[in-house]
């Protein structure tokens, strides 16, 4: 609308916010945590990114233990939440360099199991894929279609002990179910949904029709 990109050089996809009152450099952090920041990760592609947050120095120091304990995290500027406010610049350059070492996955995983938030940057792609927690919900299944393949589709999005739901069948074909609805719902027979097929009432008389609607014709 304003004629800029949406979109900064050097940051993951998407916007953010601009603190009031910050410089334009680096505007999208608040002053109330560090870090804050979505970090570089292994092997640098555009999705390649994982969003790390010690909301406290106890979570902070889980960080340090989780990156091996390096030297450079116990100086001075960087043991309490304000220290590390002040020096974000350089504190951010040093998570990074521990970041892309290593794929985004399992900078979450390290960091979640040692009770440090983390959660990667997905693509759509990334979600169906590869994120873990959808793998195992069975978020995505694979179902046969008979025209398109075997694809991935979403599966029912929650979980219920007692009805249990999940997606087992692939989007219909056309006219597949004329039969079921006609004869099995409405009450026709089938001569009269024969008829519906020559008179243009259930199918173009001059579209030639489909294997599967033949057979259900016979």
């Amino acid at each position: 609308m304003n004629g800029r990109g949406s979109r900064r050089p050097g940051y993951p996809p998407g916007n953010r916010a601009h603190w009031p009152g910050t410089a334009p450099v680096n505007n999208y952090r608040g002053p109330t945590v560090a870090p804050p920041n979505a970090y570089r990760t292994h092997p640098g592609g555009y999705n390649d990114w994982c969003v790390i947050v010690c909301a406290s120095d106890e979570e902070w120091r889980r960080l340090i233990q989780v990156m091996d304990a390096p030297v450079w995290a116990t100086a001075e500027n960087f043991t309490t939440v304000a220290g590390r406010l002040r020096h974000q610049e350089e504190l951010d350059t040093h998570i990074e360099a521990w970041t892309e070492t290593l794929g985004k996955y399992e900078v979450t995983e390290r960091c979640q199991a040692a009770g440090v938030r983390a959660m990667p940057v997905q693509s759509a792609e990334d979600r169906v894929e590869h994120d873990p927690q959808l793998r195992h919900r069975e978020m995505y299944m694979e179902i046969e279609h008979p025209a398109l393949g075997r694809h991935k589709v979403q599966n029912a999005p929650f979980k219920l002990s007692e009805t249990p739901a999940t997606n087992s069948l692939p989007s219909p074909m056309i006219g597949e179910h004329t039969r079921e609805i006609v004869e099995g719902l409405l009450g026709f027979s089938h001569d009269e949904l024969r008829s519906g097929f020559t008179d243009d009432t259930f199918w173009p008389a001059e579209r030639p029709r489909f294997p599967y609607q033949e057979e259900m014709l016979g």
